[in-house]
């Protein structure tokens, strides 16, 4: 008799994976509260990885890098879906075991870099990691793995890094495709302070590094131009996210928003090219979702990030998530399954229907 938990079917194009709920680091900036759990069977991984065949899939934990098997999991799922690692980064300072899993079928990973100072690490993570990061970056790099770089944003804390992280990301956008910065939220463990909305975030982005946030906000417009072009969503527009685009003009980057001009015919070519859009238009048409980026060489993204808390989620546009949560034999978006974990309460309302934990 099969006593392995039921998968419930929903359209996500992502999907996030616990593998283990373990971790090498106690931050003291943690959104998950699940540490005592038993990692999730290599059986049921299996199961899952023909389940969710032509998804993005990203392994979390905890830190996945804990399980000795990790590079047998990569190979399950890169068989059949685009696969991420989400982690710390700490284990990737082996040069050999990067390219172990590299071998396996890893080819994107998601980076936890949140200064370029231990001071900073020490506040957030508990210990002075930089020199770790920067030689896990470098293994990374050799092998041709290609990484978002994930800023978790502290209000009061580490504001004043974004310029310099963001500079080491255009001097490395050979395998730094993207730089994420998420503000840190009220869930599991978290320091003083509130979390930033994401209007605060992209005030904040633009007067630390210098970019003009009417040039940010113009590319917006365009966005939903576009979309409005095609009848659908080409570009996902949520109240908790939001992602911008530099392209390199000559010997700098510069906002795609720069000196466009709103409402002109097809002047989203001068902005993204061809290639852009059409592959934004395979991936919302058709669900092609073998890749995590749309964009070209010559353009780097920004993605901003402030995810609900059980305080101010937004019941209806969390439906309209396209990031799935594997948890405990359902899938949930991944903002209300952090919110589940977290929650006091055995009862937490969803569209209407009661669910428990």
């Amino acid at each position: 008799m099969d006593n392995s938990p039921k998968i419930k079917t929903l359209e996500f194009n992502k999907i996030m994976i616990d593998v283990t709920t373990r971790c090498n680091l106690d931050c003291p900036v943690c959104y998950s509260n699940r540490n005592n759990q038993e990692d999730l069977p290599l059986d049921l991984l299996r199961r899952l990885a023909v389940k969710y065949s032509g998804k993005i899939i990203s392994l979390c934990g905890g830190e996945p890098t804990v399980r000795k098997d990790l590079p047998d999991i990569i190979k399950l799922f890169s068989k059949r879906s685009t696969v991420f690692l989400v982690t710390n980064g700490i284990a990737l300072t082996d040069s050999d075991y990067v390219k172990n899993l590299r071998n396996n079928g890893l080819r994107y990973i998601s980076f936890s870099f949140n200064g370029l100072s231990d001071e900073i690490y020490e506040r957030i993570n508990g210990k002075p990691l930089l020199r770790l990061k920067l030689k896990a970056l470098d293994n990374i790099k050799k092998t041709g793995i290609q990484i978002i770089l994930s800023v978790l944003l502290v209000r009061g804390l580490n504001e004043s890094q974004i310029k310099g992280i963001l500079k080491y990301c255009l001097e490395n956008r050979d395998f730094i495709k993207e730089l994420r910065i998420r503000t840190m939220v009220p869930i599991s463990k978290y320091l003083p302070g509130e979390k930033y909305s994401i209007d605060e975030l992209i005030n904040t982005v633009c007067r630390e590094s210098g970019i003009k946030k009417e040039d940010v906000l113009r590319e917006l417009e365009l966005k939903k131009e576009i979309n409005s072009f095609f009848g659908r969503e080409i570009f996902i527009l949520r109240s908790c996210s939001f992602d911008f685009h530099l392209r390199r003009r000559g010997s700098r980057f510069v906002p795609v928003g720069h000196n466009l001009k709103i409402g002109a015919p097809f002047e989203w070519i001068k902005a993204y090219g061809i290639k852009m859009p059409i592959n934004g238009l395979l991936k919302a048409g058709f669900k092609r979702e073998n890749t995590p980026w749309i964009h070209g060489r010559d353009f780097f993204k920004i993605g901003l990030r402030s995810w609900p808390d059980k305080h101010d989620i937004d019941m209806e546009e969390n439906k309209k998530c396209q990031t799935g949560y594997y948890l405990d034999g359902r899938e949930l978006s991944f903002c209300y399954a952090n919110i589940l974990k977290d929650s006091s309460d055995d009862r937490v309302f969803f569209g209407g229907e009661r669910r428990c934990q």
